[in-house]
Order: structure tokens, then sequence, then C-alpha cells
């Protein structure tokens, strides 16, 4: 089944169509009203522009790409009576002579008179962008390195007092040296953590020892 289909309806019944060197063609009997029907067999919803002796249908001007047409959504049809007038009111197609034909009537010329034509223009598809939610998270403050990282034990308290080398603090007698460079005080830092761990985590020895009697 192809994307679209043209009928010409006779009685409200389409008429036999024969193709010869890649044009269709069809019986015209003079006299006849006829009508366009447009199907649409996708899914996309298109804009049709029906023309009839090289003229567009809605406003009777030459039929081109800025032409007005009819919009068809998808997996539906159109039937197009005739010529619109305005809003409420068409004129029929019959098939006539050259001479009495609404385009030579019209001075537009018989050069395509008898010619039938669609113009299909599918609608742009755009691509779906899902909305980017962002949660707000905590601030990140960064936190001179070591002394005021939360993250990493204390081994001080409170500071009593200072020296041009060294600071005294309220839990050790040990005098703790602030002038250490940054592998010094990561050395420092993780012997200190090993030390807490120790005393909050025994060793399984020391856990499973019993008393002897």
């Amino acid at each position: 089944m192809a994307n679209y289909e043209i009928d010409i309806l006779v009685n409200g019944k389409p008429i036999r169509q024969f193709r010869y060197k890649g044009d269709y063609f069809i019986e015209g009997r003079k006299g006849s009203n006829f009508e366009l029907r447009f199907t649409n067999n996708t899914w996309k919803r298109v804009e049709v522009v029906p023309s009839v002796d090289g003229l567009d249908v809605i406003d009777g001007e030459e039929c081109g790409t800025n032409s007005s047409g009819y919009v068809v959504s998808g997996r539906d049809s159109i039937t197009i009576p005739g010529w619109r007038l305005d809003n409420d009111t068409v004129a029929e197609f019959i098939f006539k002579d050259k001479k009495k034909s609404y385009a030579s009537r019209s001075g537009k010329g018989t050069a395509n008179v008898g010619a039938i034509g669609f113009m299909v223009f599918e609608e742009k598809q755009y691509a779906y962008v899902p909305p980017i939610v962002i949660n707000p998270s905590p601030p990140w403050i960064p936190y001179p390195y070591p002394w005021d990282n939360p993250w990493l034990p204390r081994p001080y308290g409170i500071w009593s007092g200072s020296s041009a080398g060294s600071v005294r603090t309220t839990t050790s007698d040990t005098n703790i040296p602030i002038n250490l460079n940054k592998k010094e005080q990561e050395k420092y830092c993780l012997k200190m953590m090993m030390l807490l761990l120790q005393k909050q985590w025994p060793s399984r020895r020391q856990r499973h020892s019993v008393p002897r009697m």
C-alpha cells in the first residue's frame, strides 16, 4: 500500500486510472461532475495542495510551493468537492472543453487544462528532549589540609599556647610540631588514625583473651 492514495470520484465512486509512460490518465466525460479524494496512509500529519488545470483549488491562483492547502491527519482522508469560493461555498468540478474551463475563463491560460495534481508536505518532526532536572546538593566547602578536615581524626585538644616551633595541647605532654610539610602531615595523620582505631577496635587476640587462673 502506498503512503498516499489519490482518487477521482464520479457519483461518489472512484473511476479507473490508466498508467502510461509514468503518468496516470482517466476518462473524463463532458459535463460530468467529479470530486478529489486524498488518503494519507501514514501516521504523519501532512499538508496537501491539490490543483486542477494547474490552479490551486482554494484560491484559484497558479499552484506552487507557497499555495494554500489542506491539513490531513495520519490515517485519514479528505474529499474535495470543488473550487473554494469562500468558507461556506464551493463550485463543483466539471469536465469541460478547454475554452470553457475555469482556467481559460479566468485568464490563466489553457496550457495545464486537464491536469490534476497534488503536492504533499510532511509535517516537520521535532526530536523530544526530556527536561533536565538538577537536584540541588549541599555546597562543598573545601577545608584547609589537613587540620580543619572534619573527616580526619583530630589528634589534638584545645590549643593552650604556642611557641615559635611548637604548641602544647591539654590532652598530651608531647609537643606537636606545626611546621611540617605536606608529606609529613599525611604521615602524622595516618599514624594518629591508626592509634585511634586500635583504641576503638582492639585486635582479635585482645577481644578473645581469657585471663588465666
